[in-house]
Parts: structure tokens; C-alpha cells; sequence
């Protein structure tokens, strides 16, 4: 299949075939490589049919794709930079915060469900309002913490 697949010529002149247009270079901290790769081509699976039926797989035609995706992967890496700024911090006052967060999360199902979910894809925004955030650091009272809210039917948009 991928030899079949019409090559892309950029706007600058370069080549490439359809199956690197899509490419997300994520943070291995985000364990997101290989889904996000799966999700893309599964996005580039709608697309394609319809370039080879109209005989265009331009590169600006491959754009929406990459338009469609850009906003979710950006916050997947956004949160794995995060995760590792926490995770490897030489910083006490940050160790400190970032251990009672672990401990929150153990006993909270809402908060473990919303970064759960949003690391899996089921939601596209960032997991953690300032509220959520100053709870899961354990200064204020969670009084929904056993509620877990219900998946979205649409993948989260």
C-alpha cells in the first residue's frame, strides 16, 4: 500500500510520500508515540480516499489533517513536559507539592479519571482547572472526589 500511496511535493520543493506527513515527535514521557501515530493514520485514512478520488494529495491538502491534530498533540507534550519537570525536579518545595499530588490522586477518582482520560484521548482539553489543581495539591477539600464523570461519546470535542 505505502508504495502506491502518491508522493507529496512541498511548497519549497521537497518530496515525500503521504505516510510522513503526519509525524508527531512526542516526549517518551507522554507514552503517546505509537497511539498518536495510530490516531494519524486513522486520520489520514478518511482523508486519502478522497485525494486519490480527486487527484490531489498535495501537501496543502494534507494540511487539514495536520491542522485537526496539532492542538491535541500539542497538549499531550505540554503535559509530558510537565511530568517530567515534576518527576525529576531536584527542587524540594517541588518534590514536596509533587509527592501530595501523587497521594491525592491515589484516593481521588475524579482527579486520577481526568488526567487518566485525557492521557488516553478521551479529552482534548487540559485535565486540571487552577481549582482541580490546588485541590490535588491537598490544600482544599475535594467534595467530588468520588465522582467520576461519564466518558464522552465523541472522543471528547
Amino acid at each position: 500500500m505505502l508504495q502506491s500511496l502518491p508522493a507529496v511535493v512541498g511548497a519549497d520543493g521537497t518530496f515525500s510520500k503521504v505516510r510522513g506527513a503526519l509525524a508527531h515527535a512526542m516526549n517518551p514521557h507522554a507514552s503517546q508515540g505509537r497511539m498518536q501515530a495510530m490516531v494519524d493514520a486513522m486520520t489520514l485514512s478518511d482523508l486519502i480516499p478522497d485525494c486519490l478520488r480527486d487527484g490531489d494529495c498535495s501537501a496543502e491538502r494534507l494540511r487539514a489533517c495536520e491542522a485537526a491534530r496539532r492542538p491535541h498533540v500539542t497538549l499531550l507534550q505540554r503535559l509530558a513536559d510537565q511530568q517530567v519537570f515534576y518527576w525529576n525536579t531536584g527542587n524540594p518545595g517541588v518534590a514536596f507539592l509533587r509527592d501530595r499530588v501523587f497521594r491525592t490522586l491515589n484516593r481521588n477518582a475524579r482527579l486520577r479519571y481526568q488526567v487518566l482520560s485525557t492521557t488516553a484521548g478521551l479529552q482534548m482539553t487540559e485535565p486540571f482547572t487552577l481549582l482541580d489543581r490546588v485541590i490535588a495539591a491537598g490544600f482544599l477539600p475535594d467534595f467530588r472526589a468520588g465522582h467520576r464523570p461519564a466518558i464522552p461519546q465523541n472522543g471528547g470535542s
